[in-house]
C-alpha cells in the first residue's frame, strides 16, 4: 500500500514544519477511526476520519498526523483555536495534570494506545511514562497510565495518577472485561469494576492490574528449537485481533535475526485468562523495501532504542476497517511508519 513508502517519515515532520529532531525516532503506530458522535467542529481539520497517534521512543510528547481516508495521504497536526500548542495536542509530558498528588510522571512518553467508548463518548489514552509515588519519591520504571479526552485531544489535562502495569499496554476486551499484553509479552488484567477501579487504601507503589508473566515463552522456545534459532526468539511489541473465542496476536521478535513479525492464535474459550492457550507461530512479514532496510544486512535484533537504520520490522498494531485488517508498523531502525493489508489464507 502507498506505494511501498511509509505513512509517516522524516519528511513528514519537515513538510509540517517541525524540529527535524522530532523525526529522530518513529514508533509505537495507534490509528483510530474517528466515531460519527465527534462533531466536525471538535477535529483538528473538518476533512479528519482517522487519527493516528505515535511516539518517539525517548519523547517528550506523544505525536498525532490526521487523515481523511485511510490510506492518507496523512498531516502532523498544524497549530489552530483547538490546538494551540502541537506539542500538547495529544499529551506532553511537561503540562501533564493528575487527579490527584499520588503519583507524578517523568523521563518520557510513549507507545499510545487509544480506545474509543462509544457508550460514554469518550477517548481513552494508555501509555507510558517513569511513575513517581508521592510515597517514595522514587521511579517506579517504566508504567502505564490512563488518561481521557471528550475529542481524542489534550489528554494530558485528566490523567488517572496509578500505575497500571508495565509499559506498551496494547488494549482488548474479552467477555466484558479489559485485558492488555505489556512489552516482552506478559498479560495483564483490569480489576472487576473497571480499567482503574482503585480500592479505598490503595498502595500507590503498585500496579493495579493483575498480571500473568511469560506468556509466549513455552511456546517461542519450542519454536526456536524446532529452527535451531539461537537465541530463542522473544516478544517486543504487541497488537492483537479477536475472532470468537479465537485471538489472533501479532508481534515482533526481540533478538531474532533480523527483527520481524510473527502471528499466533490463542484459543480464549476458558474464562480463567490462565488457563488460554497459544496453537502455533507462524512468520507474518520480514523487511523488504529499502525505506524498511530491505537492502542492509540483518543484524540480531536488540532492545530499546534504534540509533541508526537497520533491517527490521517492528510495532504492529492491528486494525480492522469494515471487516478488512489492516496491520500499521514501524521499519528501518524506527524511522517510519507503514501500512499493509492482512490476507487470510
Amino acid at each position: 500500500m502507498n506505494s511501498g513508502q511509509p505513512l509517516i517519515s522524516k519528511n513528514t515532520f519537515v513538510q509540517a514544519g517541525y524540529p527535524e529532531s522530532d523525526a529522530d525516532n518513529i514508533n509505537g503506530p495507534c490509528l483510530v477511526k474517528l466515531p460519527d458522535w465527534l462533531p466536525r467542529s471538535q477535529r483538528v481539520s473538518p476533512k479528519a476520519n482517522y487519527y493516528l497517534y505515535f511516539a518517539h521512543h525517548h519523547g517528550k510528547y506523544i505525536r498525532l498526523a490526521w487523515a481523511e481516508r485511510l490510506e492518507g495521504p496523512y498531516q502532523l497536526v498544524g497549530q489552530s483555536s483547538l490546538v494551540p500548542d502541537r506539542q500538547e495536542a495529544v499529551l506532553a509530558l511537561a503540562t501533564v495534570k493528575m487527579q490527584n498528588e499520588e503519583m507524578k510522571l517523568d523521563g518520557h512518553v510513549a507507545s499510545p494506545c487509544v480506545i474509543v467508548d462509544h457508550k460514554n463518548k469518550m477517548f481513552k489514552l494508555f501509555f507510558h511514562a517513569f511513575g513517581v509515588p508521592a510515597k517514595t519519591k522514587k521511579r517506579m520504571g517504566q508504567k502505564t497510565f490512563l488518561a481521557t479526552s471528550p475529542n481524542g485531544l489534550h489528554f494530558g489535562k485528566n490523567v488517572v495518577p496509578v500505575s497500571l502495569g508495565d509499559s506498551y499496554f496494547t488494549l482488548f476486551n474479552v467477555r466484558n472485561r479489559w485485558y492488555a499484553f505489556s512489552n516482552g509479552g506478559s498479560l495483564h488484567r483490569a480489576p472487576a469494576g473497571g480499567e482503574t477501579a482503585i480500592p479505598a487504601g490503595y498502595d500507590y507503589t503498585k500496579d493495579l492490574w493483575d498480571r500473568k508473566s511469560r506468556f509466549f515463552k513455552e511456546t517461542l522456545d519450542a519454536y526456536s528449537k524446532e529452527r535451531q534459532l539461537n537465541p530463542a526468539i522473544g516478544v517486543r511489541h504487541l497488537s492483537q485481533w479477536i475472532d470468537g473465542n479465537t485471538m489472533y496476536v501479532f508481534f515482533s521478535s526481540r533478538t531474532d535475526t533480523p527483527e520481524r513479525i510473527y502471528w499466533t492464535s490463542v484459543d480464549i474459550s476458558d474464562n480463567d485468562y490462565h488457563q488460554w492457550q497459544i496453537k502455533h507461530v507462524e512468520l507474518l512479514m520480514e523487511a523488504e523495501e529499502d525505506w524498511e532496510g530491505g537492502n542492509l544486512k540483518p543484524k540480531i535484533a536488540v532492545g530499546g532504542y534504534a540509533k541508526d537504520p537497520i533491517n527490521e520490522v517492528r510495532d504492529p498494531y492491528i486494525f480492522n476497517d469494515n471487516g478488512q485488517l489492516y496491520m500499521l508498523y514501524c521499519a528501518g531502525g524506527e524511522r517510519g511508519i507503514g501500512l499493509t493489508r492482512i490476507h487470510w489464507k
